[in-house]
C-alpha cells in the first residue's frame, strides 16, 4: 500500500511539473523579442535629426554594434545640441572605443579644460567626464560617459575595470557611450547657458538611454 501511496505521489508531481512547464513555455513564446532599440527622434520639445557620417568607417574604427548621431533642437527655445551614442553587446567590441581626451585633439579641437563633476538626473547619480574644447573660434562644453546596467562611469579607465568586475562575477557587459554637447562663442550663447542647455536635454534623454541597455542586438 505504501509503495502504491508514494507511485501515486511521483506520478501527481511529474503532471504537475509537466503542466507548469508547458504553460510556462506557452507564455515565454507569446513575448515579443526584442532585437534592438531605436532612440525616439522627438524626444519632449527636442526634434532630432540625423548628422550625415560614414557609418560603415566609425563601425571600423570603433567596434560598435549600433549607433546614433544626431543634433536635436528645442522647439521652444531653438537651443541646439548634438547626441553621439554607440551601443555595445560586449566588452570586447567596447575595446576599440577611444577616449575624448584622445579623440578630440585628434580632429583639431583645443582641449581647454577636462574633469569630472557628479550630476544628479533622474534622481540618479551620474560621474561624467566634461570638456570645454574650441576649434575655430568655435566652442563647445561636452559632456561623456559609459553606462552599463549597473553603474555610469566618467572615465575610459574605471570603465574598463568595471567590465571586468562583471565578467568575472558573470554579469552582462553591455555599454553605451554617450556624448552630448553645446556650443557657445561668449557673445549671442554663454558657456554658462550653454551648460544649462546640456542639462536640459539630459535630463529628458537620460530615461531613454536604459532602453539601450534592456534590448538585445
Amino acid at each position: 500500500m505504501v509503495i502504491k501511496e508514494k507511485r501515486a505521489i511521483l506520478y501527481t508531481i511529474t503532471v504537475l511539473a509537466v503542466f507548469v512547464a508547458v504553460n510556462l513555455i506557452g507564455r515565454l513564446a507569446q513575448v515579443p523579442q526584442v532585437t534592438g532599440y531605436d532612440l525616439p527622434l522627438f524626444i519632449g520639445p527636442w526634434r532630432g535629426s540625423d548628422v550625415t557620417y560614414d557609418r560603415e568607417q566609425l563601425i571600423a574604427w570603433l567596434g560598435m554594434n549600433r549607433m546614433v548621431f544626431r543634433n536635436y533642437t528645442n522647439g521652444a527655445s531653438g537651443k541646439e545640441v548634438t547626441l553621439y551614442i554607440a551601443y555595445y553587446d560586449d566588452m570586447t567590441h567596447s575595446d576599440k572605443a577611444h577616449a575624448p581626451e584622445v579623440c578630440y585633439p585628434g580632429q583639431g579641437w583645443s582641449v581647454e579644460s577636462i574633469e569630472n563633476i557628479d550630476l544628479t538626473f533622474t534622481g540618479k547619480n551620474f560621474n561624467i567626464k566634461r570638456f570645454f574644447i574650441e576649434k575655430n573660434k568655435v566652442h563647445q562644453v561636452v559632456y561623456s560617459w559609459w553606462q552599463t546596467r549597473y553603474e555610469v562611469i566618467g572615465g575610459n579607465e574605471w570603465y574598463r575595470l568595471a567590465q571586468v568586475k562583471n565578467r568575472l562575477m558573470f554579469r552582462e557587459t553591455q555599454s553605451i557611450w554617450v556624448r552630448v554637447s553645446s556650443e557657445y562663442d561668449d557673445k549671442e550663447v554663454t558657456q554658462q547657458e550653454a551648460e544649462e542647455n546640456l542639462k536640459d536635454f539630459c535630463r529628458v534623454i537620460i530615461p531613454f538611454l536604459g532602453n539601450y541597455l534592456k534590448a538585445k542586438g
